[in-house]
């Protein structure tokens, strides 16, 4: 696993949730409760994340997962499309995505389209400034709504999660000492210390890809990068860590 230090963002999210065993720990902690309770995360795969449409156009998300759903045991397809800065596409992004599936689902005779549930996962030093829901993105009075294409998505905002929320609900150590990294990428690296100490008991792999990911944003010198692996490893390990 490593970091592009050209999209250090993306690939730390897409170096996560590779993973479907981190994907159904972080889904069974923040999808509603009723959506829970109904899927069965046993079917749960990873599906395409690239799809074409008929002029051959193609649109990408950063993952996606299908799973059984509900006593019907329905198909179901949970989306995700991750970002790192506020995006006012994001909404036509995942519509695009929608459409070109059923588009292609109809062509080749089905009756019944999959479901897809949009998932956003969000982190920035600033709230998202997305709506829930599709329709409240028009202006146009309340009674009039129910005219209008309207789905619901799932927002996941770092900026809304404390530290202890993350620690609590995934007990997941790698995941959640990632969600926390994520999170806390853009506090001063000594806000970060707390949040490091997380990753002691990760394997050097996993511990070197997350320190990747801090100092491809980070301004940090070799000093200090030191200081931090040292209060973390302790002098022992400081160095061979520090060299790889």
């Amino acid at each position: 696993m490593q970091i592009d230090i050209q999209n250090p963002h993306d690939t730390m999210f897409k170096n996560v949730f590779d993973d479907i065993d981190n994907t159904k720990d972080f889904l069974k902690a923040y999808l509603p409760d009723d959506l829970v309770k109904e899927i069965n995360f046993s079917t749960m795969k990873k599906s395409d994340t690239e799809k074409s449409d008929l002029k051959y156009q193609k649109f990408y998300l950063d993952l996606s997962v299908e799973c059984q759903i509900g006593e019907k045991k329905s198909q179901v397809y949970i989306i995700f499309e991750h970002k790192s800065y506020r995006d006012k596409m994001t909404l036509i992004q995942i519509l695009n995505y929608c459409l070109v599936v059923w588009e292609n689902e109809l062509l080749n005779g089905k009756k019944s389209l999959t479901p897809i549930i949009p998932f956003i996962f969000y982190h920035n030093d600033k709230e998202s400034v997305l709506h829930e829901n599709f329709r409240d993105y028009f202006d146009i009075e309340d009674n009039l709504k129910k005219y209008l294409l309207d789905f619901k998505m799932i927002i996941y905002d770092t900026t809304k999660v404390e530290n202890s929320e993350i620690q609590k609900k995934i007990d997941n150590l790698f995941l959640s000492a990632s969600i926390l990294l994520m999170k806390n990428i853009f506090n001063d690296t000594s806000d970060l210390k707390p949040v490091l100490k997380n990753i002691i008991e990760l394997d050097d792999d996993r511990q070197i890809m997350l320190f990747e990911y801090i100092v491809t944003k980070k301004d940090m010198t070799e000093e200090k990068f030191n200081e931090i692996i040292i209060e973390m490893k302790g002098d022992s390990e400081m160095a061979s860590l520090a060299e790889m």
